[in-house]
């Protein structure tokens, strides 16, 4: 088995055909991948549309599980898969037709880790927006040397992994926290020995507004901020000097995007999201230590009036 497609399913019912379609077109014999479906406790039709295809396509297995958020159900599928490479996609995205025999085939010859491609992100209009497109020819270096020298993409999708390579490093989606990818991105990227880049669209997003992520929900800060939080203890606990600067900069950009959140918070919500930040006031080292200025002024300014954060982050950005 080369390739296992691993594939959350939560109320996607309206997607989800789509998905599986453009999963089951692919140029690898059907007893050379899998399409791993877990169902994390839909409430529409979507598992029973999962299991008409598990009825119809020997390689398609279906798990069910009560609802426990898409990095439980990511890990599950994990578990379960068999392949000697994973994809994991998002049920309401697609990817595209014949993608597999090159993504494997380049895999295999250069005994990579990691591989990474190209998405778009299928806007409703004609004309779709491009995201996250390398315009290289294929070369290999370090997921470390990635992470110092290039812009990463954080989207997983966008990327194929080693299942060994992910099972030997311990590497997991955090449980209960959206923002997943932020924090399982880099610590893969950093543990890859060997990264490959393939220069084709493999990945179609869809924009979805219902998204969670897209979604302009004051909770979310909390969620920016746990990760933020995980990426600090890695940091410290297991990346060498020389790589920090990247990470110093992804937190900071993850703590200036909870502290954005406030903005929609009422009184309550902006208090309680301030004393959050307060007990949470050394991550104000990453923005101090961050490549940009106007991050490392916000970080002293923050280290030094901590109490008052969301105050003094609405004074600067009013600037």
């Amino acid at each position: 088995m080369k390739l296992s497609i691993i594939i959350p399913v939560y109320n996607v019912h309206a997607y989800i055909r789509r998905c599986l379609e453009s999963c089951l077109a692919q140029d690898l014999p059907p007893g050379q991948f899998e399409l791993v479906l877990v169902n994390d406790g839909s409430t529409d039709n979507s598992e029973e549309i999962c299991r008409e295809y598990a009825a119809q396509h020997p390689q398609v297995t279906l798990i069910c599980q009560e609802n426990h958020g898409q990095s439980v159900a990511r890990n599950r599928g994990l578990d379960k898969a068999r392949g000697e490479y994973v994809w994991f996609v998002d049920a309401d995205d697609w990817i595209a037709e014949n993608a597999l025999a090159e993504a494997v085939q380049k895999c295999d010859a250069a005994k990579l880790d990691m591989l990474a491609f190209s998405g778009i992100e299928q806007e409703r209009e004609p004309n779709p927006k491009v995201a996250c497109t390398r315009n290289m020819e294929f070369i290999e270096m370090t997921g470390r040397d990635y992470l110092r020298t290039r812009d990463p993409t954080t989207c997983t999708p966008l990327y194929l992994f080693r299942r060994s390579f992910l099972l030997e490093n311990k590497l997991t989606f955090p449980k209960g926290v959206f923002f997943e990818d932020e924090d399982f991105v880099y610590r893969s990227l950093y543990c890859c020995e060997k990264i490959g880049f393939l220069n084709r669209v493999l990945y179609y997003v869809n924009p979805r507004q219902d998204s969670t992520t897209r979604d302009q929900n004051p909770d979310l800060a909390y969620d920016l901020l746990e990760v933020s939080r995980r990426m600090s203890n890695f940091l410290k606990t297991s990346v060498e000097p020389k790589y920090r600067r990247t990470f110093h900069d992804r937190i900071a950009l993850l703590l200036n995007k909870s502290l954005a959140c406030s903005q929609d918070m009422d009184q309550d919500g902006t208090a309680r999201l301030n004393q959050a930040f307060y007990q949470n006031r050394d991550l104000f080292w990453h923005l101090r230590k961050s490549s940009s200025l106007k991050d490392r002024i916000e970080g002293w300014l923050l280290s030094m009036a901590p109490r008052r954060t969301i105050k003094l982050f609405r004074l600067m950005h009013r600037l």
